[in-house]
C-alpha cells in the first residue's frame, strides 16, 4: 500500500494549493493585531488557545517571538473573536481574486489585438464595433480560467494552514527503520475525525469551491502525537510524521457520528462551506504495528507500515 508521502504527491500533481501576497498578509496581520489587543477580557475570548503566523500560516499554542519556520514575528491570535470573523472572510476573497500581472497581461493583450484591428485594417466599421464588444467579452470571460490555470501551476510550499515538524525531509530511500508494536508513554490522544483513541494523529484539509479562481488546495495539514516506544526506540511526539494510509471522511458521515469538524476547523481559523470540504486523517493506534525511520537533523520520526506490508 502507498504511504501518505507517495498518496499526497500524488494528489497533490492535481490540487496545488496556492497562497498569494504574503507582503500584504503580513501587513493585515499586524494592523488586525493591532486593533484587536483591547480584546483581552477572557469572557470575550474563544475556548481555546491557538495562534496562526501571520507569514507562513504555521500554528502554535503560544505567540512566541518568532516563528520557528520562517521567523515573522506577527502573531494572530485565532481565539479573539475579531480574528475570527475578519480572516475566514479575507481569505475567502483572495479566494475570488484574479492576480494582477494576469489581469494586465490579458488586459494588454487584447487591447493589442482590438487595435490591431481597429486601427491596422481596412475592415468595415460594424465588424470593427463587434470586435470591440467581443474583445471586452473576452477581457471578462478569461479572467477566472486563467486565474484558475495560474494558480494550478504555481505550486505552493505549503498548505494555508499547517503544523509538522520542520524541516521534513523524506526518509533516506532504502532506510530501514525499527519495526514493532507502538505503545503509549502517557494518556492517549482522540484522533479529530474518527474520534478513536491513538498514540498520534494527522489530518489533512482540501478545499474547492466551484466558480471561485483556485483549484482545489490544501488548507490545513497538522500533526500531533504523544510520546511511544516501539521496538526499544522512544519516539519524540513532537518529532512525528505520518506515512500512513490516508481515510476519507464526509461532513456528513462526521456529523452524523457527532464529530464537531467545523469547531476543529474553526479553532484553526478555517471556516469552510461542507459542499467543498475533503477530510482526510491517518492515526497510530495502541499495539499497531509500524516501523519507525528516525531520519533527518533535527531528528523526524517517519511513521509508517512495515515494510512489505500492503
Amino acid at each position: 500500500m502507498a504511504g501518505a508521502a507517495q498518496t499526497m504527491a500524488r494528489i497533490d500533481r492535481q490540487i496545488r494549493a496556492q497562497r498569494e501576497h504574503l507582503a500584504w498578509r503580513r501587513e493585515r496581520a499586524r494592523a488586525l493585531r493591532h486593533r484587536s489587543t483591547a480584546t483581552d477580557s477572557p469572557s470575550a475570548r474563544l475556548g481555546f488557545e491557538r495562534w496562526l503566523c501571520g507569514g507562513c500560516g504555521y500554528l502554535e499554542r503560544d505567540d512566541g517571538t518568532s516563528c520557528p519556520v520562517c521567523g515573522e514575528t506577527t502573531w494572530l491570535d485565532l481565539a479573539d473573536p475579531q480574528v475570527a470573523e475578519w480572516l475566514p472572510k479575507e481569505e475567502e476573497s483572495l479566494r475570488q481574486r484574479v492576480p494582477r500581472p494576469l489581469t494586465l497581461g490579458l488586459g494588454a493583450a487584447v487591447a493589442l489585438s482590438v487595435g490591431w484591428i481597429l486601427f491596422g485594417t481596412s475592415a468595415a466599421l460594424p465588424f470593427k464595433v463587434l470586435v470591440v464588444v467581443a474583445g471586452v467579452a473576452a477581457y471578462v470571460a478569461l479572467q477566472r480560467p486563467l486565474a484558475w490555470m495560474w494558480y494550478l501551476v504555481r505550486p505552493s510550499p505549503r498548505p494555508l494552514r499547517w503544523r509538522l515538524p520542520w524541516p521534513v525531509a523524506e526518509p533516506p530511500r532504502g532506510r530501514r527503520g525499527v519495526v514493532g508494536p507502538a505503545v503509549a508513554e502517557g494518556a492517549l490522544l482522540e484522533a479529530p475525525f474518527s474520534g478513536r483513541p491513538c498514540l498520534a494523529w494527522q489530518v489533512s484539509v482540501v478545499y474547492d469551491v466551484p466558480g471561485d479562481t483556485r483549484p482545489p488546495e490544501w488548507v490545513l495539514q497538522e500533526v500531533e502525537a504523544i510520546e511511544f516506544e516501539v521496538g526499544g526506540t522512544r519516539v519524540q511526539g513532537a518529532r512525528v510524521v505520518l506515512d500512513l494510509g490516508l481515510e476519507a471522511f464526509t461532513p456528513e458521515e462526521l456529523e452524523a457520528a457527532g464529530i464537531d469538524w467545523r469547531g476543529f476547523l474553526r479553532e484553526r481559523g478555517l471556516d469552510l462551506a461542507p459542499e467543498g470540504v475533503e477530510l482526510y486523517e491517518s492515526r497510530v493506534t495502541p499495539e499497531d504495528e509500524v516501523e519507525v525511520i528516525r531520519h533527518g537533523s533535527p531528528a523526524v520520526y517517519t511513521v509508517r507500515r512495515p515494510t512489505g506490508e500492503g
